[in-house]
């Protein structure tokens, strides 16, 4: 029985530098692909020009799953966050395999999981009823993603966070995100390191909601 990481080590190795194209509506995804290295995220563009992300990929996980699997256009622009590392397998050598295996079916089938699940948590933190609750949610849903645990309350995350990155992901200006952020530091909830976020107490974090 294979694992994703087996499946995708026969895979072609391609690098984009932070801010590069991987595809969008007008270009599509050569095949399915496996973030070796670094972090990228997925967004759509809203008619006023600004950008909605949808979702965040990490290392060891696939993309895109509902175009290759549904065979619809990309409504979507993926970008590299950081410089990136990932793995290509053309599509139908990705499904063969797929279907081939039942140890890599359960892990698509989870991957989709996790994948729906991301939307959905998104979609809830859209409807909290204040800037205050979007934005507590959203660091929450952020360090359980993507954080490391350092002590029974501190929480390391990963991904590079910045306050516009926070606000597109909740539909929340810069200003209002900053704002929210400032006042949680100053409870010493939160802290930076660079472009990384910190949790300094989750439990009292979470009180908020």
């Amino acid at each position: 029985m294979k694992t994703f990481k087996q499946l995708f080590a026969k895979g072609t190795i391609i690098h984009y530098k932070k801010r590069d194209i991987i595809f969008s509506p007008t270009q599509l995804p050569e095949g399915v692909y496996q973030v070796q290295k670094g972090f990228l995220y997925s967004y759509t563009m809203s008619n006023q020009g600004k950008r909605k992300i949808q979702n965040i990929v990490k290392p060891g996980e696939i993309f895109p799953l509902l175009i290759n699997l549904t065979k619809t256009s990309s409504r979507f622009y993926v970008e590299a966050m950081t410089d990136i590392k990932l793995s290509l397998l053309e599509k139908e050598e990705f499904f063969s395999q797929i279907y081939a295996d039942s140890n890599l079916t359960q892990a698509f089938i989870q991957s989709l999981a996790n994948y729906l699940n991301v939307y959905v948590e998104r979609v809830e933190n859209l409807e909290m009823d204040s800037i205050q609750k979007r934005v507590v949610g959203r660091l929450l849903q952020f360090a359980s993603r993507f954080g490391i645990q350092k002590d029974n309350k501190t929480i390391f995350v990963q991904v590079p966070m910045t306050r516009e990155i926070i606000g597109q992901s909740i539909n929340i200006s810069r200003e209002n995100v900053s704002r929210e952020l400032n006042k949680l530091q100053d409870k010493n909830l939160i802290a930076f390191q660079g472009k990384h976020l910190i949790i300094l107490n989750k439990e009292e974090l979470s009180r908020l909601l």
